[in-house]
């Protein structure tokens, strides 16, 4: 009984609805590869040329800091720094926003952390997710939008 429990436990933890997709990816699009190009250009930035970033390589942290900051203000934004203190060491939250037109006290966060684990360059954890904000940023800055986007 309690195998059968366990099986079935299992089977709904990994159960996914509908079918994979079977078949050729579509041919990438200009606007695509240009993503592609943006993504990771930001990601092979943060996780080779800058590397490790924590408390442990802290100028490398601070490396990464202005980079999010330059690559906002090159798509339009006012930068602001939410400065706060770990172990003695001054770090920031960074973060744009742009104005929603219809309803802008709807507020859609869109975030990812730029510091990386010890021992790790940080490429995946979390200059992806990075990348992705930037991207998005950039994206979504010259166009109106509905509700708030906060991109931190």
């Amino acid at each position: 009984m309690i195998i059968l429990v366990c099986a079935g436990g299992w089977y709904e933890m990994i159960w996914m609805p509908g079918s994979s997709y079977q078949g050729a990816l579509p041919t990438a699009t200009d606007d695509i590869r240009v993503l592609e190009q943006e993504l990771h250009t930001h990601v092979h930035t943060l996780g080779r040329q800058i590397g490790e970033r924590n408390l442990f390589h802290y100028d490398q942290l601070l490396l990464a800091a202005e980079y999010i900051r330059t690559e906002f203000q090159s798509a339009g934004y006012d930068v602001r720094r939410q400065t706060f203190e770990v172990s003695g060491k001054i770090c920031e939250n960074i973060e744009v926003e742009l104005r929603g037109m219809d309803r802008p006290e709807d507020i859609l966060v869109i975030g990812a952390h730029y510091d990386s684990v010890k021992g790790s360059p940080g490429a995946n954890d979390n200059g992806t997710g990075v990348a992705a904000v930037l991207t998005l940023a950039r994206h979504f800055a010259q166009s109106p939008v509905s509700r708030t986007l906060r991109f931190v």
